[in-house]
């Protein structure tokens, strides 16, 4: 799905990507943010796509 961005949506991207560069989790970026990890995670592939980079690597982490 092609997604655009307007000037806010680049703002909103970045404040995203430099909490979780700078908090090393989606999660806590989510709490500071005080948005939801989901949120924050979107945020990230949309960005990702548009710019066709990855710019966090995401793991899955099995809960047992």
């Amino acid at each position: 799905m092609k997604y655009y961005f307007t000037k806010a949506d680049y703002l909103n991207a970045m404040s995203v990507v430099v909490a979780v560069a700078e908090t090393r989790s989606c999660r806590r970026a989510g709490e500071r943010l005080d948005v939801s990890t989901s949120a924050v995670s979107q945020a990230l592939r949309r960005l990702e796509e548009r710019l066709g980079v990855v710019l966090a690597p995401r793991y899955s982490v099995s809960k047992r």
